[in-house]
């Protein structure tokens, strides 16, 4: 960076230190100037700090939805976090790997990976180390210090669902990066004790948290399998496996269908039939209510050369590229299930 622009930009980031708010507010334009050029040789000029603090019910909905969504790690324990727009992500990236910014417009449909938040870390750990050096003498409810990049997450509900405590302050970072003066944006999230300092085990404070926890378990994914049978083969005869090809899948499968989560844990089992002219699992449930001395004794699993010949009478299932309309077709032949109980 030339001497001229290193002055100006200076000048610039002290300009803005001179207006009114918290000591923190006044001197982070100035450190993040001098971190990005002695760190990285990076012009970058902060045009406007706002600090805000929040408890935790409230921390989400003042939150960016879109950018690089960043977890810290604190001393014993602590979170923060940091969101960087995707116009500010792309211009460091493009300083950090070609040396300058060259203002190339933001594909809104591109996701951040592992790579563009590892290529972050080191900037955000030298910005966050400036601002520890230059804050040290504050409060610790004024700059949480010691703070470090730590994972990258998915999205902004992820964020707040990996952030432990109960108070934070939000410092909204509008940049100019590069000698373009590309425009970004850094939000920095960061523990506040006087904050948490309210009273949270008041009734108020236990439903909001008992209301948001709610809200957030309803909008987790879910996702639960009915397994017919599982056909282990060889890969080559896998990989072989043609239209036309056929399948065996025993007649007890039918009977013995298995209700599965993602990661394969069994929750029930059940009878695959149809009920309204649409295929439907009946469940079988353990009967919860009994008291375990009442539980029949489990038998012994008989040896597997014991059992009925499954494969008498094989109903064989044929590898096709059918389309939606003929799968609706398929029928197993099997008599309707009565009407199941409805749910509440």
């Amino acid at each position: 960076m030339g001497e001229i622009q290193r002055q100006t930009l200076l000048r610039k980031s002290n300009d803005a230190t001179r207006g009114t708010g918290s000591a923190i507010e006044r001197g982070l334009p100035l450190v993040f100037s001098r971190a990005a050029e002695d760190q990285f040789a990076l012009p970058l000029l902060v045009s406007s700090v706002r600090m805000s603090a929040y408890r935790m019910d409230d921390l989400q909905s003042n939150l960016d939805e879109v950018g690089l969504f960043l977890l810290l790690e604190g001393p014993e324990g602590a979170t923060g976090a940091a969101i960087v727009s995707f116009e500010c992500m792309r211009a460091l990236l493009e300083h950090l790997t070609m040396g300058r910014v060259l203002g190339k417009a933001v594909d809104a449909t591109r996701t951040p990976t592992a790579v563009d938040a590892a290529l972050m870390s080191s900037v955000l750990d030298g910005m966050l180390g400036a601002c520890d050096r230059a804050f040290g003498a504050l409060e610790s409810s004024d700059w949480g210090a010691g703070h470090h990049f730590g994972s990258m997450v998915e999205d902004r509900r992820t964020l707040v669902l990996s952030l432990a405590g109960n108070g934070f302050s939000i410092y909204d970072i509008e940049l100019s990066l590069g000698e373009i003066g590309q425009k970004g944006r850094m939000q920095l999230v960061l523990p506040n004790d006087k904050v948490a300092a309210v009273d949270e085990f008041s009734d108020e404070a236990r439903e909001a948290k008992a209301q948001l926890f709610r809200e957030n378990v309803m909008l987790a994914p879910a996702e639960m399998r009915a397994v017919l049978h599982r056909i282990t083969m060889p890969y080559d005869k896998f990989k072989s496996l043609a239209p036309g090809d056929l399948l065996e899948v025993p007649k007890m499968a039918l009977q013995e269908t298995s209700l599965e989560i993602h990661c394969g844990d069994v929750m029930a089992s059940g009878a695959l039939g149809q009920m309204n002219g649409q295929r439907a699992v009946r469940l079988v449930l353990p009967d919860i209510t009994a008291e375990p001395e009442a539980l029949p004794a489990k038998k012994p699993k008989p040896k597997e050369e014991k059992l009925p010949a499954v494969h008498a009478e094989p109903a064989p299932l044929q590898v096709t590229q059918a389309t939606e309309s003929q799968v609706d077709e398929f029928d197993l032949g099997l008599d309707d299930l009565d009407q199941l109980t409805q749910l509440p």
